[in-house]
């Protein structure tokens, strides 16, 4: 059976995965295994496709991205799913999954997508220290959607603060694009930090220590030390909240 041509039985085979039937799990386990080793960028789009389509069930739509993330998780090799997907391919998904990010409807997935995001971007994104680019070259769609998305208010708050969360899970390999336009990054910070959502202010605050931990010079660090008292506001007030 050819697993990438029939996203049906492709989700069927996901959907065996997470059966409570032990020997129908294992089946579908050894089928999905057989795959990804065989055609592991098939696989890929697999995933891809299914994780997209908001008919199928939630269960089985995390179940695509946890699997995915786990693909895109392997060492760095010329046989790695990263390397068989080609530039094209590469670019496609890169696309893909800020699309999927920005659109999905269920926190819970969309938590997963995001965590997928963060931990592509964290594998293929490098930055010296001394350097101070505007963008990151590998991934030049990631930091303008995740701020784009960030400041537009009328963007749901959790998808917001999530937005926020994966800024700051990339912080060792973005501090330095942040660090170049500072004062547009603590823009973005100041009014996070005012923001009715408390998701977003709570994150907005652990973004901005997360900053503070990774630079170093003060130069770059005097429009962070600006913030602090709207960083204790937020972190009293959302103490007295809960």
């Amino acid at each position: 059976m050819e697993m990438s041509a029939d996203a049906t039985a492709f989700t069927e085979i996901l959907r065996a995965t997470l059966s409570a039937d032990n020997s129908k799990r294992a089946a579908a386990e050894a089928q999905y295994a057989a795959a990804e080793c065989e055609r592991v960028a098939a696989v890929v789009a697999a995933l891809v496709q299914v994780l997209g389509e908001v008919r199928v069930e939630e269960p089985v739509r995390e179940q695509a991205v946890v699997l995915l993330r786990r693909c895109l998780d392997q060492e760095a090799s010329s046989t790695s799913a990263w390397a068989q997907l080609g530039d094209s391919g590469q670019a496609d998904l890169r696309q893909r999954l800020l699309q999927l990010l920005e659109a999905e409807q269920s926190p819970a997935v969309r938590r997963k997508v995001g965590d997928c995001v963060q931990s592509l971007g964290n594998r293929i994104i490098c930055v010296r220290g001394e350097e101070r680019p505007r963008n990151a070259e590998a991934w030049p769609e990631l930091l303008p959607t995740l701020m784009r998305v960030i400041c537009d208010q009328g963007k749901d708050a959790g998808l917001r603060a999530l937005c926020i969360w994966v800024i700051t899970e990339l912080a060792q390999c973005l501090w330095q694009i942040l660090a170049a336009s500072m004062e547009q990054t603590c823009h973005v910070l100041r009014a996070c930090m005012t923001d009715p959502s408390d998701a977003v202010k709570a994150n907005a605050t652990a973004m901005f220590c997360a900053l503070v931990d990774k630079i170093g010079a003060k130069g770059e660090r005097r429009c962070l030390a600006a913030l602090i008292p709207e960083v204790s506001r937020v972190v009293a007030d959302l103490a007295e909240a809960s």
